[in-house]
């Protein structure tokens, strides 16, 4: 036990020593999450609060085309300026300008709305018997529609295509409503006959997070998404210090000398896994609490911590764990400073990257979706975000918690190997 001790020692020595790596570990992370997040809080405000500028001309100002804007304005989904412009002045006011979207109403509007609810009452009278004579529907050139979207070039083509829907649903909800008047006029069943306003105010699609147990939970914001990625990111990033110092052992020849000392190999490398794992935890520690408490105080959302604790604190152990390995595992197999600072650096971007920690790992490509398992981080992240934002108990993670528990098995099993195979472990032991 006190070789143990001593080992752990001589390791928090090198760790203070080395400020460039203590600085990685602690200073950076921090610094890391609250930048994506502030990033993504921001993609977040603007997809979500922010309305989308329109310049509308309504050469029409009839009471169709009002009503027609008035749901516009109600939508809440635009931030709407009327102007006197004609159609190629708006044409070129959206051009020169950042507005990014133009909506003119031609002055026909209402006759074509109309007419075309004529056709469809004839239609319907002519089905129906009522009618003698079938009507004939006129065709209109679409290039000389009453309703025409203007945008930006700089806007993206499905960006645009989703705003023309919400348009065309908008308008399709005023003629529908103008038809259904008309109809019931014609038909004189009473001007309320066909008003299906409750019923589509009772039929109204009610939108809920799925979870575990089934019970509608509160929508993630930016920390509950970031938070736990950039600390996994930030914990497994420690292999540029654990690694490093391992082979700076190797190479100085310290290494050598403690295995000369009646000792065994093994205690030099508990030492190691045992402080690194304790700083992992202090990482963990700092970015949460840094999250819960201090990100109101900048304008950032509060990270709002599970309800199962056991099975958070099961995660953070098992993430320390699995990155102790992993550093230990590329520590032992480099030969060079070098090699262990950029493999290892390259080899957890990667990790991250088809991980699931930069990006949502269900938008990537079936390879990489592939290439996904075999990421310790995606495993991690799968863990964090199943307590996180799916709320699930303490049986959801068995899964996943035994994958990696088996990558940690192969991680040890690959270093015992290599230090057999250098016979460091006979003469660690003579």
């Amino acid at each position: 036990m006190k070789k143990l001790k001593v080992g752990i020692y001589k390791e928090l020595l090198l760790l203070v020593n080395d400020k460039v790596g203590l600085s990685m570990m602690i200073l950076l992370p921090v610094l890391l999450v609250v930048i994506i997040t502030s990033i993504q809080n921001s993609a977040f405000n603007i997809v979500n609060n922010n309305q989308i500028e329109l310049v509308i001309v309504n050469e029409d100002e009839d009471p169709l085309s009002r009503e027609f804007l008035e749901a516009v304005n109600k939508s809440h989904l635009f931030k709407i300026q009327e102007k006197k412009y004609t159609f190629e002045q708006l044409n070129l006011k959206i051009s020169e300008s950042d507005v990014p979207f133009g909506l003119y109403i031609d002055r026909k509007y209402t006759q074509e709305l109309k007419r075309k609810a004529n056709f469809k009452v004839d239609k319907l009278k002519f089905a129906m018997g009522i009618l003698e004579q079938k009507p004939i529907e006129q065709v209109i050139d679409n290039k000389k529609a009453s309703i025409r979207l203007i945008y930006n070039p700089i806007i993206q083509g499905n960006y645009a295509q989703s705003v023309e829907q919400m348009i065309f649903t908008l308008n399709k909800k005023v003629s529908t409503g103008f038809l259904l008047k008309k109809l019931s006029n014609e038909l004189e069943l009473g001007e309320g006959a066909f008003d299906l306003t409750e019923e589509q105010k009772e039929n109204e699609v009610v939108m809920q997070k799925s979870s575990f147990n089934g019970e509608d939970t509160t929508i993630p914001n930016a920390s509950q998404h970031n938070v736990p990625a950039w600390s996994i990111f930030a914990v497994f990033f420690m292999v540029v210090s654990l690694a490093g110092n391992l082979v700076k052992e190797k190479v100085n020849g310290s290494f050598d000398r403690v295995l000369t000392m009646p000792s065994s190999i093994w205690y030099l490398l508990a030492g190691k896994a045992i402080l690194f794992f304790m700083v992992s935890l202090f990482q963990i520690a700092l970015i949460f609490s840094i999250s819960r408490f201090l990100f109101q105080y900048i304008d950032l959302p509060t990270l709002y911590f599970p309800s199962n604790v056991w099975s958070f604190l099961w995660i953070v152990m098992l993430t320390g764990i699995t990155a102790v390995n992993y550093s230990l595992l590329i520590g032992v197999y480099s030969k060079t400073v070098e090699q262990a600072t950029g493999f290892g650096a390259m080899s957890i971007i990667i990790f991250s990257a088809i991980g699931g920690i930069w990006v949502p790992s269900f938008i990537m490509p079936p390879l990489l979706k592939l290439l996904a398992n075999i990421s310790p981080l995606h495993r991690c992240i799968e863990l964090f975000y199943t307590v996180f934002l799916k709320h699930g108990a303490f049986s959801q993670l068995l899964f996943p918690s035994f994958i990696l528990i088996v990558m940690n098995v192969v991680f040890v099993l690959l270093v015992y190997w290599k230090l057999k195979k250098l016979n460091i472990l006979i003469s660690s032991n003579s």
